[in-house]
């Protein structure tokens, strides 16, 4: 099953100007093979630079999962990011909700472009409450 994941980040407070960062993000993962909406989130990410290579973050949220009995869930996460190189970043996180097991993932951001793109790849376990493994493609784009 393929999924496309849009998402839209609002910056409430950078982490570059402040000790702690706030965030509204929201996102819907699109089923193409079946052409519906698989589920949808709301999150408020935190985040915060503990040196300059090494950046932590932090997401409570809400998803909805349309379809389903159990429709709706609370939603949380951790993330570290390490800087290895300017332009390349090791990642690695935990998320999951309050019912099921953890999923997790790690990998790698390739930032180009004077630092207005990011290509994402990560290799991880349980991404979607379910699948044994998988393999994320991101893209960002800054204005």
């Amino acid at each position: 099953m393929a999924t496309i994941a849009p998402a839209l980040k609002l910056n409430l407070r950078s982490f570059e100007d402040a000790p702690v960062g706030a965030a509204l993000s929201g996102t819907a993962i699109w089923n193409t093979a079946e052409g519906r909406v698989e589920s949808f989130a709301l999150i408020m990410p935190v985040s915060s630079r503990i040196n300059e290579r090494l950046v932590v973050h932090g997401n409570l949220g809400w998803i909805g999962q349309p379809g389903t009995d159990d429709r709706h869930a609370l939603f949380w996460g951790a993330q570290a990011e390490f800087a290895i190189h300017p332009d390349l970043v090791l990642m690695g996180e935990v998320f999951g909700t309050d019912r099921g097991s953890p999923g997790g993932q790690a990998g790698l951001r390739w930032i180009t472009d004077s630092g207005r793109i990011d290509v994402d790849l990560l290799a991880g376990h349980r991404i979607d409450g379910g699948s044994a493994s998988s393999l994320t493609i991101g893209l960002t784009i800054r204005r």
